[in-house]
Order: C-alpha cells, then structure tokens, then sequence
C-alpha cells in the first residue's frame, strides 16, 4: 500500500506543478466557446476523445496526495492535456474567496459542505450532469441523498461529485494507556490527562464538541454561554490546539498525547504510516462528526469542458479509492471493500478503519451562518480565557 501522506506532493517531469496556493494561469487550447457542464452527455463522458477539450487543466485541492496522483495520471487518460496544474490550500475560505473576487483560474475546487452551499446560493457554481456521468452509478446512496438535499437547487439540479466521506473530530487515544476505549467526549474534561491531550484549533469542531458534552444538539446549540463556560474549564487540560496535520500527528506518534479530537484518517495515517499500533480511535456514545468533501466546478472556470471529465473521471471506484491510499480517507462508494482490496489495502487496515456497525454518526449538514458566527464568537472567548 502506498505511504499515506496529505502534505505529499510529487513533481513531475513534463508537467506543469503549482504546489503552493495562487493563480496559474495560461491559455486553455481546445474550444469551451459557450460551453456548460450540463451539455455534457453520457456518450461525451465514455468517449472523452471525441470532447474537444481543453489542452489546460488548474485543480485545487487539499488532498494533495491523490491530487498528486491525479496530476501524473490524468494526461494518460486524456492525450490531449498539456499542462495540468495543482495548488494546495489549508481553508476552504482561500478558495472561496477566489470565488467571491471573480479573479481565479481555478477549474475544480475540492469543496466543503457550508462553503458549498453558500457558493451554491450566489451563483458560483456550476451545476454537473451527474445523472449522464457513468460512475455516478458508483455513488453510495447515502451520499447521493446527502448530495439531493443539501447540495442542489430548487431545480434538483446537483453541484457536486463526492471525493471523502471523512470522520472528525472523533477521539483518538494511546492504548498503551487506556485499557478500553473511552466512552465520552466527557474524557476531554478529565484532569487525569492534564497536559497529556490535543484539541483542534478551529472553532467549528471545537464548538461542536462542546455542545456534545454540554447536551445540546452540535448544530444549532441554544445556549453558546454554556458551551464557552465548559470549553475554558477544559482548555488547562491541553497539551495544545493542534493546527497542521503533520504537528498533530507527531504528537499521536511519538506519545506527548496520549487523547485527543481529530479526524480519523489523521489518525489512521499516523498508525500505519510510522507502524504506531498504540494509535487507536473511538467514537463516543454521543457520536462522532462525519463530513462531506467533493468536487465543484466554478461557473466561470477556465476550461470547463476538461472540469467536467475529470469530475466522472475521477469517480471510478480504483481512482477514488486514492484518497484512501495516498491520505487515509474513506471514499463513499459502493462495494467500497473490494476497492480497497484491489488497491493493495490490507484487512487490518480496513478493519482498523471501519467503525462498529452501532457507532452514532453524526453527519455535518450546512450550517446556518449564524450558528458558525456563534461559535466563532465562542472560540474567540476560549482564546482569550
């Protein structure tokens, strides 16, 4: 199986590489001409040769493993690219940002949900032909229903393919110190691991947490008071406010924490990346965070008509499957085991992976401004404490 690495990126000979965040621009070549990605037919799709699509391609995504990937495989599928481009960013709102400016040369970003859905109501985003896409047919149905109701218009028209169905914050822990999994988010307070533990430096998962632990429902509270109140009792107890992957990682690895909040595939990449079996996750009773990440295509991207190719392209259960091997995410498709042991992934890791058939999942819907500017406001006060 290939070394997981998020941060990864891989310079190719012959093809153009922006690894850092910013505009790469150029001419496209082919003919977009008043092109838009539902023009897109089934046939198109299974005969991309016969597309006269742009010899440019720009992707953004912070997944720059399978980016990676992606880049060095894409003109093998499609001759006629003579240039494909990838910049990486840390926050969704580089992105959006870009989008909201006008000014961008981004072809397909790697979105996330609230931000999806806000590009989605201002017009940003491209509607995709998903029902003409042949591995649309690979999606899990939980996706496409997350997908109907939350990332499409009245219309039922949908702006988005999946690329991760990733877990977190769910609790990852050392096993060489617990000796069962703990139950609650409860242990986060618990001053036995005084300095021994991590949170994430983000307000939205650090405010979810705490309305868990204070009762309330972790999209849409009704008493952020309290949930400030319990979050600065909890802040002595931590080691840090973990912000790159690779920091937190190193501090699952090497024990300087022994618990923490983060994602599973951080954790996942941390165990079998650096052969740590002390590294274990649990997901507690009152459940763990489970999010949405995909594919979107500007409304005013470049080259739209490759965009478009590359969003089925990529859907294909061995090609989706590299956001699993090259950065330790799960990918929602059907018959995902077989995927996963086609690419070399062996059962202790896809067990490892799987969470208990019981497990509460609690998928992270798009969320009302006010309640992301409220635990903003929370977070702020925990900083400042």
């Amino acid at each position: 199986m290939a070394s997981m690495n998020r941060r990864r990126l891989l310079e190719l000979s012959g093809i153009a590489l922006a690894s850092t965040a910013g505009c790469v621009g150029g001419g496209s070549g082919g003919g977009s001409g008043d092109f838009e990605p539902m023009d897109m037919t089934a046939n198109q799709f299974q005969n991309p040769s016969e597309v006269n699509y742009e010899s440019e391609f720009n992707l953004w995504d912070w997944y720059n493993g399978a980016a990676a990937w992606a880049v060095e495989e894409l003109p093998n599928s499609f001759g006629n690219l003579e240039s494909v481009n990838h910049s990486s960013y840390s926050a969704a709102s580089e992105w959006y940002g870009r989008l909201e400016s006008g000014s961008h040369q981004m072809d397909i970003v790697g979105g996330k949900t609230e931000f999806t859905r806000n590009a989605i109501d201002n017009d940003y985003l491209a509607p995709l032909p998903v029902s003409e896409m042949p591995n649309w047919e690979h999606v899990d149905d939980d996706t496409k229903d997350f997908f109907n109701e939350y990332l499409s218009d009245n219309e039922g028209n949908v702006y988005a393919v999946p690329q991760t169905r990733g877990m977190g914050p769910t609790i990852g822990y050392n096993s060489d110190v617990f000796d069962e999994p703990p139950s609650s988010w409860d242990v986060l307070w618990d001053d036995e691991y005084e300095g021994r533990i991590t949170m994430p430096n983000t307000a939205l998962e650090v405010g979810m947490i705490g309305a868990l632990y204070t009762g309330q429902d972790p999209f849409d509270p009704d008493d952020y008071d309290d949930i400030a109140e319990a979050l600065i009792q909890q802040k002595p107890l931590n080691s840090t406010y973990w912000e790159e992957f690779a920091g937190a990682e190193r501090m699952f690895t090497n024990k300087s924490v022994d618990l923490g909040a983060c994602t599973r595939g951080l954790l996942f990449d941390a165990r079998f990346s650096n052969d740590a079996p002390h590294i274990e996750y649990t997901v507690p009773d009152e459940g763990a965070f489970v999010f949405s990440n995909h594919y979107i295509v500007p409304s005013d991207a470049p080259h739209p008509q490759i965009s478009t190719l590359y969003a089925n392209w990529m859907m294909e259960p061995s090609r989706i499957v590299n956001f699993f091997t090259e950065d330790g995410y799960s990918v929602p498709i059907t018959n995902l085991n077989d995927a996963l042991s086609n690419a070399g992934v062996t059962d202790e890791q896809a067990e490892w992976f799987a969470p208990s058939s019981d497990a509460t999942i609690l998928t992270i819907p798009p969320l009302d401004d006010t309640v992301i500017e409220e635990y903003d406001s929370v977070f702020s006060e925990v900083q400042a404490a």
